[in-house]
């Protein structure tokens, strides 16, 4: 098995293309433009699968894609795939990826979250794969093979959701625990970190989030619907997105959240970018939050226009670091452009 060589990338490879911008929620006649690009299997040596679940970045540059086909490695020109192939260049032991998570700063470590042949470890320069799978070493603790999300502490801690509980992952020392309860058998949706505080979204709709004074986590809100995504904004305000009951936004701590008004019931992903604009992805399009109007822009798909969004169904966020905004969609592979 040969190592992956890591190369810095410069990803500037956004094609001249233009979306139109429908302003939904706002009731705009106008219009805005906007240049896009798209990854899928429409792309010449594109993807395999249209379906993306996640998306990362490592520390080498690279940019991987989390697919119900395998894992997408794409490096600016070219995709690679990792799978349960023996013509895999790192075989892994299933196709169904449902998560990925990298390190900031530290080359090497790439996290997996499969759909039930738990949790994997790529070494992305000695080209080696590690397997945690539930009641064997080194998982042993592990509360289920069905991994649903993965979150990274400060290159320190990988926070592993599970349809029946939440663990955590030393990095350094590589001790698995399980967390306490409440949240040691709940079927986790998602989670959320920054460098000093966490939350965890669940299936049942709880919204818990780590007190470290009482070193453990607490439910902070709830609701009857699936809590799917969370972010934070440059207010320090709280964004959640649900399965089916909106958006909702919490405007300081203790404060219960508001219900916030946008064309879509279905929040998959939420994300602040590096201009500190907020995101929203949803079962509808694409939405951006207009802070001076206190309304959301809608980009959605035309089928006319070739270079639109590839998809409504937005399932993941991500920024790299060459500030591409990438959309990953249930059905179309991905849109990106630039943020400059």
């Amino acid at each position: 098995m040969s190592p992956l060589r890591i190369r810095d990338f410069n990803f500037w490879w956004l094609s001249i293309s233009l979306l139109v911008v429908s302003s939904w929620s706002t009731g705009q006649d106008d219009v805005s433009r906007i240049r896009f690009t798209s990854l899928s299997q429409s792309t010449p040596g594109g993807l395999r699968s249209n379906m993306i679940r996640d998306i990362t970045q490592d520390a080498g540059g690279f940019v991987w894609l989390a697919t119900d086909q395998g894992l997408c490695r794409f490096d600016g020109w070219e995709t690679v795939y990792y799978s349960d192939s023996p013509s895999s260049p790192i075989r892994l032991n299933t196709d169904k990826i449902t998560c990925v998570a990298s390190l900031r700063n530290k080359i090497g470590q790439l996290w997996i979250g499969t759909s039930d042949k738990g949790l994997l470890k790529l070494d992305t320069e000695l080209g080696a794969i590690a397997q945690f799978e539930k009641g064997s070493s080194p998982g042993e603790n592990l509360r289920s093979n069905r991994i649903t999300a993965l979150e990274v502490s400060n290159d320190q801690l990988l926070w592993i959701g599970t349809d029946v509980g939440l663990n955590l992952l030393n990095l350094s020392s590589g001790t698995m625990v399980v967390t306490e309860d409440p949240l040691a058998s709940a079927s986790i949706s998602t989670i959320y970190t920054s460098d000093k505080e966490v939350f965890v979204g669940t299936e049942d709709g709880g919204l818990y989030q780590w007190k470290e004074a009482e070193q453990k986590f607490l439910k902070i809100w709830s609701i009857p619907s699936a809590i799917m995504s969370i972010t934070r904004d440059k207010e320090n305000r709280l964004w959640i997105g649900t399965n089916g009951m909106g958006l909702y936004m919490q405007p300081s701590e203790g404060v219960a959240p508001e219900k916030r008004e946008i064309s879509a019931r279905y929040i998959y992903s939420l994300f602040v970018d590096s201009n500190q604009a907020l995101w929203v992805g949803t079962m509808q399009g694409l939405a951006l939050y207009d802070e001076g109007n206190d309304s959301f822009q809608f980009f959605v798909h035309s089928p006319r226009l070739a270079e639109s969004l590839v998809d409504d169904h937005i399932s993941a966020l991500f920024e790299d670091r060459s500030r591409m905004l990438w959309i990953g969609t249930e059905d179309g592979g991905t849109s990106r452009f630039n943020l400059d």
